[in-house]
């Protein structure tokens, strides 16, 4: 049987790009510069983030991304999107960075919520620079 390639869902230009976060399960890497993360979209993290180390904090907020400390761990990141879709009519396109269990219920969220483009990863570094040397 031949691989089938799957292309990434097509991003909306026009409309507003959200990225809901969870720096719980997918943390900042080491390498990494936590400021530089903010830029260009909107990012909020959604996340207990008592368990997050101050500095880590301070620089992801320090690069313009919003902090929401909530306590229901991982299904944090999938309230946060129900609410916003509750009141935000579409287009949108959501982009969730979680793990895969959370990725895979919020995607039958929208598989009944129509006009919002879901743009899910399991990992951070898909959007970061190389690892220095390596």
């Amino acid at each position: 049987m031949l691989p089938v390639k799957v292309e990434p869902p097509l991003c909306d230009k026009a409309a507003v790009t959200l990225v809901f976060w969870d720096i719980n399960t997918c943390p900042v890497p080491s390498y990494c510069d936590p400021c530089l993360l903010g830029r260009p979209v909107t990012i909020t993290v959604v996340s207990v983030l008592t368990d997050i180390p101050n500095d880590i904090l301070r620089g992801v907020f320090a690069g313009g991304i919003s902090l929401d400390n909530n306590y229901y761990g991982p299904a944090s990141v999938e309230y946060s999107v129900i609410d916003y879709t509750d009141v935000n009519p579409p287009p949108a396109n959501i982009m969730v960075i979680g793990e895969p269990m959370i990725l895979l219920l919020i995607s039958y969220l929208f598989s009944y919520k129509k006009g919002y483009n879901y743009l899910p990863y399991s990992s951070i570094q898909s959007f970061l620079p190389e690892v220095p040397g390596g």
